[in-house]
């Protein structure tokens, strides 16, 4: 963390939790602002967790829930709006993003668990 880091992000690194399975590999070392922006990221990440599912049967992911495959253009869409998804697009994940890079962001939100607090102390399985 820096000193200047907004509100936003500091939060987000002091109280999300990680779970990162057994034997997961370590975060690519992706570090370079590529100029993605968040929004692209987190579709890529979505568009992968419904691809596994899909193809390999994986368990679901909270990532694909409310996705479907499109057939008539091939990629994903929505069936309905995601408050995970959402919340992934938001300026402290969009800050995240920029620090740690475009493949650790994906790698971060497609393996292991991420939860958000909540403010009645529950946590939301992003």
């Amino acid at each position: 963390m820096l000193p200047h880091d907004p509100a936003p992000l500091r939060r987000l690194v002091r109280e999300t939790l990680i779970h990162a399975p057994a034997g997961s590999e370590p975060l690519p070392p992706d570090i370079a602002l590529d100029g993605e922006a968040q929004h692209v990221v987190v579709r890529r990440a979505v568009a992968l967790a419904v691809e596994r599912q899909r193809r390999c049967g994986a368990e679901q992911s909270v990532l694909a829930l409310g996705q479907r495959v499109a057939e008539d253009r091939g990629g994903h869409c929505p069936n309905y709006a995601s408050t995970t998804v959402n919340l992934l697009n938001t300026p402290g994940w969009e800050l995240l993003r920029s620090r740690i890079g475009s493949a650790a962001m994906v790698n971060l939100l497609t393996t292991g668990s991420l939860l958000s607090p909540l403010p009645n102390g529950s946590y939301l399985q992003l």
